[in-house]
């Protein structure tokens, strides 16, 4: 972001949407949370869990914040990259993590990528679509990159099985 940015205000609105978005979390206000999403929104977890709609996605947090996400905090990890695809659409990532009440900080296997796509609708942004991955880099090396091999050599066989 540079003085000359087209999109300063633009990207400070973002920034102040994904605070809020873990503030909500981090309130445990599933309604606050879900407000932020466009009333079709689709919202995919790391797992493949795919809600769709604003109300769906207030379903399933009211649900997690109740059990097993119960007095968790989202914490982003360093600045969102933005990407402007039109006026009024834009592309975010940025690094979070889960930190469930007994842990200090997020564990390096729990880290994810999280993607948005976000809209402006009347003026202000919303998330149109989340996803997150989680931070699994291919091995390079060792045993885990061996185990890499066979299973897409396995994989590999399976599918030529079947033409």
């Amino acid at each position: 972001m540079t003085a000359t940015d087209p999109h300063t205000t633009d990207r400070r609105a973002i920034k102040t949407l994904l605070e809020g978005l873990a503030e909500a979390w981090n309130r445990h206000d599933a309604a606050a949370y879900a407000g932020a999403f466009t009333e079709d929104a689709d919202y995919v977890l790391f797992d493949g869990t795919h809600s769709r709609g604003r109300r769906a996605i207030l379903r399933l947090h009211r649900y997690l914040f109740e059990t097993v996400l119960r007095s968790s905090r989202l914490i982003l990890e360093g600045s969102p990259r933005t990407r402007f695809v039109g006026g009024d659409v834009a592309v975010v990532i940025i690094e979070g993590a889960v930190v469930m009440p007994w842990q200090r900080r997020s564990k390096r296997r729990k880290r994810s990528i999280q993607t948005y796509l976000l809209v402006r609708h009347k003026g202000d942004w919303q998330v149109a679509a989340y996803s997150t991955t989680r931070i699994r880099p291919i091995p390079e090396s060792g045993i885990g990159f061996g185990m890499a091999q066979l299973v897409v050599r396995m994989r590999t066989a399976v599918a030529k099985s079947f033409h």
